[in-house]
C-alpha cells in the first residue's frame, strides 16, 4: 500500500545530528595545534576548550554573547588560562578553517535522501556560516538541500523565533502544518521548533535521559527511523 507524506518539509539541525561535529571538532583541534608545533597536552586544552566553548554558545542563545564573540573569546580564555602565547583571532580564523575541511558523517545521513524521496530537506544550523557551507560541501550531502540557513546569516540563533521567522520567509512558507524540525538538543532545535508551533523529532542516539521540561513529539535513536514518521 502506498504511503501518504505526512509532512512535506524536513528541517534538520547539522551538528551531530548529520554531520559528526564530535569527531569534526577533535580532528581539527588536533591539526590546528599541531600547525602550530603543539604536540602535547592536547588533551588538556580540548577538555578546557569545549567548557568554555559551551559557555559561550550557551550565551549565544540566552542573547549574551554574538556568534563573532564566540569566535573572538574562546581561544583568547585559552590560552590565557594556560599562558600560551599566540594570537586567538587568527588561531580561530585557522581552526574554522581545517573545521571546514571535515565532512565526517552520522550513521544514516547519506541514505536520508533516498528513503525520503519527495520532501524538501532545510539546513538550519547554529554557527559560522562559511565553515558550515564548507563542510556540506565537501559531504556526500553537498546535493541534499533546498535551504542551507546557517545562524550567522541571519544575526539570531536556535531556539529565538527570529531565526525560525527567517527560515520561513525563505521557504515562502506561512504555515508550520507539515513542516518536521529534527535535531539533537533539547534546548535549541526542539525548544525552538516546538514554540515556532512545529512538530519536532528528537535524535538521540545515545538514549539520554529527557531531564528538561521540553517535549518532543517524537524520538528517535536512529536516522532510519524517519521514514516512518514522515509517512502515515
Amino acid at each position: 500500500m502506498l504511503k501518504i507524506v505526512k509532512y512535506h518539509t524536513l528541517i534538520f539541525d547539522l551538528d551531530d545530528t548529520l554531520l559528526d561535529f564530535q569527531q569534526a571538532e577533535i580532528e581539527a583541534f588536533e591539526k590546528t595545534f599541531s600547525n602550530y608545533n603543539i604536540q602535547n597536552s592536547i588533551s588538556t586544552y580540548k577538555k578546557d576548550y569545549d567548557a568554555i566553548s559551551r559557555v559561550l554558545w550557551d550565551g549565544v542563545q540566552d542573547g549574551i554573547f554574538t556568534i563573532a564573540q564566540v569566535g573572538e573569546f574562546r581561544f583568547k580564555r585559552l590560552f590565557e588560562k594556560h599562558k600560551l602565547d599566540f594570537e586567538a583571532v587568527t588561531f580561530n580564523e585557522d581552526y574554522l578553517l581545517n573545521l571546514g575541511q571535515q565532512s565526517n558523517l552520522i550513521e544514516g545521513a547519506e541514505q536520508i535522501a533516498t528513503t525520503l524521496p519527495n520532501v524538501k530537506f532545510v539546513a538550519l544550523s547554529n554557527g559560522f556560516t562559511k565553515t558550515q557551507l564548507s563542510r556540506i560541501a565537501n559531504s556526500p550531502l553537498k546535493d541534499l538541500f533546498d535551504e542551507i540557513i546557517i545562524s550567522e546569516m541571519t544575526g539570531f540563533e536556535k531556539p529565538q523565533k527570529e531565526i525560525f521567522d527567517y527560515t520561513m520567509n525563505q521557504l515562502s512558507l506561512s504555515e508550520t502544518d507539515g513542516i518536521l524540525m529534527i535535531g539533537d538538543s533539547l534546548s535549541s532545535d526542539i525548544t525552538g521548533g516546538r514554540n515556532y508551533g512545529m512538530d519536532t523529532c528528537w535524535f538521540n542516539p545515545l538514549r539520554k535521559k529527557n531531564e528538561s521540561f521540553v517535549t518532543p513529539t517524537y524520538e528517535i535513536k536512529s536516522l532510519d527511523e524517519l521514514a516512518d514518521l514522515v509517512k502515515i
